[in-house]
């Protein structure tokens, strides 16, 4: 049976997602002395413009007379149109479909904007999101309305992003990288966290995200950093009219018990909108490796129990101070704990063991501020926005080491030397300050100007004390040991930046051009304590670089439902502080993880072609090929420690210049009234080269698969059930290789009380066969396994109420509502 349904679900992964036809559609031609043309713009709950939004006018029939899709600002006309009734339809993936009347009787008509809003489903005083994820496309990025994807419920964030196409996230580490790339620049709400983006999407619960935004190609209006592009986690904030009031709560059992809970409230009283959220996970978690190193002869057995607690609260408003000019204000704050117990055991193949216990906990505190103003003029599209953002997180962590040794006769002196016991404190505080000014100006008839001045300063402060007394050797021979090595790491980075972008759209074509100029400064000091000669303890490097990073964009509308663009960018990915800091960050018996101070930044020239294809309501197809040279690639390798060669310390480093190319397809497919589907494919083709001082030149080439699917059906109008599939390729490094992935879901909800409540339950990993496993062959031959709790079981209740307060303008209303997501940096 599981091979069986391991067969069907492949399959279905496959399917050609063309299998479902663009239906052929006969234009009806009728002619008249009195003609008319209809103009207009498609926009969203947000003011913004929608664009390929397909229009479509029909006769007192139900015939089609014409269609179109929205240019990249949501405009749209309809020309030489008989004077008299029509019925006008519009439509877009992620956008509630709308359908009115509309009577051409003068030559040229305007229509205005016509609002779009979301895919909900409005349930008298309440409001509910839609049942699954969406996909949408804009210009430059990709849109994924989350909604309520049944094998989310109850996940993290880390979850849901392995969900989406292009996106893979270590379930070990946290880590998230896009098209196979780990540079991925993470935001939330437009801005960074204070929160480390590996340890965020750990505890980022998902019923509060509203949407992820992906730009594998940032135009220079953005920040250059992330090689492989940016993604934007837009949470929730209630802006409904009234008081509104959505909670959580939910139980996940897989090895261990966790829970969590949130609830997200507004009230929203006319030019005055406030709004908070709080959410809660707590529980413990397990997870073991096995490493079989065979160059040494020893077997390694991790066990890693732990337990966790984290918070996370939201609190702001929205002022509409006049109809032009808007402000947002809030403030992120959260705090939690962490407490691990790492139990090692080495195993020699030839006799003994040796046993190492560790009791790694810490406390974390982080605190966000943020304010937006924008002033929006006569003209429409020219507007002037500030947008100011500090962070500020702290962590203060303990570790508590023993060990035991059995040798039997096996001299080594690495374990027969150290001491028994020791321990070590570390804290880590780290701020980040941005200021951005943005102002853009619309020209001719389709034209527009952006122009803006960035301004970032990071500054970070690391030191680790400990008791440990390091051995050291001399050509292989041991000769004593160090004193206690304690070690202090400041970071300081000055970022400022000018960017101008020029765009202009023609009738089928869109261009836009443009240049972000950035000058850093960054200043790293190292101390080292314990050394003899303080000379030697301490390390200074301070850089200061100017660098342009150019942008070129072509969008062109073959058809009214064929879209295809071209684009290039340079892009950087400077190491953070966690890249950076010599502190050691984890370790075993026998193995280490820390940063490098040495560490430079890499430069990334990326080139991109995208083909869209919309296929009526039925939804849309995704399709692009990418290039990319990377220069001074950053990558983590695996060293032998130069004091203890019986230590292996990972670390990332700087390579050679290495390059990638490869194919993405992703779709959303509407199969019939019960049956949707979306998922992607992707497929890159990557030449790693690199010159290791002890082992040698090395150039790998690497042929990387991706592949998810997500059917969803509505088995009555209450019930609904989703499963998804994914699975990951095998993929070559520089020292090795890792094997594939693979895992099912399944996920359930029955909804009660007219749809304001409901009750969702989630298998996840069904054949539990979603774990790590990958090969070293240098600079010691080493199989690993990792397990994590990747088969668990959620259930978990919603429930919305709310009421009126009073009403206010859309117009006003909207202006504000932009102000709180996108990118804001």
């Amino acid at each position: 049976m599981k091979n069986l349904l391991t067969a069907v679900c492949m399959a279905a992964l496959l399917a050609p997602p063309l299998a479902f036809a663009n239906p052929v559609l006969e234009t009806v031609e009728i002619l008249s002395e009195e003609m008319g043309q209809i103009t207009g713009r498609v926009v969203s709950q947000d003011g913004l413009g929608i664009p390929y939004a397909s229009v479509e006018i029909f006769d007192d029939a139900g015939e089609l007379i014409d269609g179109v899709l929205t240019d990249g600002d949501g405009n749209f006309t309809l020309s030489n149109k008989v004077f008299g009734s029509y019925t006008l339809k519009i439509s877009v993936v992620g956008q509630k479909a709308i359908e009115r009347i509309v009577e051409i009787s003068q030559e040229q008509q305007n229509l205005g904007d016509i609002i779009l809003t979301d895919d909900v489903i409005n349930l008298g005083e309440t409001t509910v999101r839609g049942e699954v994820s969406k996909i949408r496309s804009e210009i430059d990025k990709r849109v994924i309305e989350v909604g309520k994807d049944l094998v989310s419920a109850g996940a993290t964030a880390g979850e849901v992003l392995n969900n989406i196409p292009s996106l893979n996230v270590d379930q070990q580490s946290g880590a998230l990288s896009l098209r196979g790339n780990s540079n991925v620049r993470v935001f939330v709400d437009g801005k960074p966290s204070s929160i480390p983006a590996d340890q965020l999407l750990k505890q980022l619960p998902s019923n509060s995200i509203e949407k992820v935004e992906i730009i594998t190609n940032p135009s220079a209006k953005y920040e250059p950093d992330g090689n492989s592009g940016i993604v934007n986690i837009i949470t929730t904030k209630e802006k409904r009219r009234g008081y509104n009031v959505t909670t959580n709560l939910g139980y996940t059992r897989g090895a261990k018990n966790k829970y969590n809970g949130s609830v997200n409230a507004n009230l929203n009283t006319g030019n005055f909108n406030l709004f908070g959220n709080y959410s809660a996970n707590i529980g413990e978690s397990n997870m073991s490796g096995r490493m079989v190193n065979k160059t040494m002869g020893i077997n390694q057995y991790l066990t890693l129990p732990g337990e966790n607690e984290m918070h996370l609260a939201k609190v702001g408003f929205d002022w509409f101070i006049n109809d032009k000019t808007a402000m947002t204000v809030y403030t992120n704050q959260s705090f939690g704990n962490m407490d691990m117990n790492n139990v090692s055991y080495l195993d020699y193949i030839n006799g003994g063991s040796f046993r190492d216990a560790s009791d790694y906990g810490y406390d974390r505190n982080g605190s966000d501020y943020s304010m937006n103003i924008k002033r929006d003029f006569e003209k429409e599209g020219h507007s002037l926005e500030l947008d100011a953002f500090y962070s500020n997180f702290a962590m203060d962590g303990h570790t508590d080491f023993e060990w035991q040794t059995a040798m039997q006769g096996i001299e080594d002196p690495t374990l027969a030397n150290q001491l028994g016991y020791y321990n070590q404190a570390d804290e880590k505080d780290i701020k980040n300050t941005r200021v951005k000014l943005d102002y853009t100006l619309p020209f001719a008839e389709k034209g527009k100007i952006e122009a803006g001045f960035n301004y970032v300063k990071d500054a970070n402060e690391n030191s680790l004390l400990t008791t440990q007394h390091l051995p050291v050797y001399n050509e292989g021979a041991y000769v004593g040991n160090l004193e206690a090595q304690n070690t202090f790491f400041d970071f300081d980075r000055n970022i400022a930046a000018l960017y101008l972008n020029i765009g202009y759209q023609w009738e089928k074509l869109g261009m836009q051009v443009g240049v972000r100029g950035e000058k850093v400064t960054e200043d790293i000091l190292t101390v080292l304590n314990g050394s003899a000669d303080i000379d030697d303890a301490r390390s200074e490097l301070n850089r200061d670089q100017t660098n342009f990073y150019p942008s070129v964009f072509f969008t062109y509308q073959a058809t009214k439902s064929d879209q295809f663009s071209l684009n290039y960018s340079r892009r950087v990915d400077r190491p953070g502080v966690w890249a950076l800091s010599p502190i050691r960050q984890w370790q075993t018996a026998s193995m280490r993880q820390e940063g490098n101070p040495n560490l430079k930044p890499q430069f990334t020239d990326s080139y991109e072609l995208g083909y869209m294809k919309t296929i009526g309501r039925m939804g849309s197809i995704n399709a692009s090929v990418f290039y990319r040279k990377v220069n001074d690639e950053m990558t983590q390798l695996t060293y032998l420690d130069e004091v203890n060669p019986n230590i292996t310390i990972m670390r990332r480093d700087n390579v050679d210049d290495n390059q990638s190319y490869g194919a993405e397809v992703s779709w959303y497919l509407k199969a019939n009234k019960w049956w949707s589907l979306n998922g992607g494919l992707n497929v890159y083709q990557s030449t790693l080269k690199s010159i290791f001082a002890d082992q040698g030149t090395y150039e790998v080439e690497s042929t990387d698969f991706t592949g998810r699917l997500s059917n969803d059906f509505a088995l009555n109008k209450a019930l609904k059930l989703q499963l998804f599939t994914m699975y990951i390729g095998d993929r070559k490094t520089l020292q090795g290789s890792r094997e594939s992935m693979f895992r099912q879901d399944i996920g359930l909800r029955y909804s009660f009380a007219q749809g304001k409540g409901s009750v969702s339950a989630r298998l996840s990993d069904i054949f539990d066969t979603f774990y790590a496993k990958s090969l070293m062959d240098r600079p010691v031959v080493q199989e690993n396994e990792f397990h994590w709790e990747s088969r668990t079981f959620y259930i978990g209740l919603n429930y919305s109420f709310g009421g009126k307060v009073k009403t206010r303008a859309d117009k006003q209303r909207n202006q504000g509502d932009h102000d709180a997501g996108g990118i804001g940096f």
